[in-house]
């Protein structure tokens, strides 16, 4: 699960998560994607994941075990 946002206005988390998802697509990994900017269940759901009320994307999941963020 890869959570990102859409939202090109901070040009810098938005480059960040168009450079992961090209990353994983040069490596042929799929990958569910969930924009948190177009909506506000997924916030929550990072939230809830990350235990934090600050949403910081790109952040990346592998079978529900945090990778990290780029």
């Amino acid at each position: 699960m890869l959570y990102t946002t859409s939202m090109g206005v901070v040009r810098t988390t938005y480059a960040k998560c168009q450079a992961m998802k090209q990353i994983l697509r040069t490596l042929m990994v799929k990958f569910d994607e969930r924009d948190v900017f177009m909506c506000f269940n997924h916030q929550k759901e990072i939230r809830e994941r990350m235990q934090s009320d600050d949403i910081d994307v790109p952040q990346l999941f592998v079978d529900g075990h945090y990778i990290g963020v780029s």
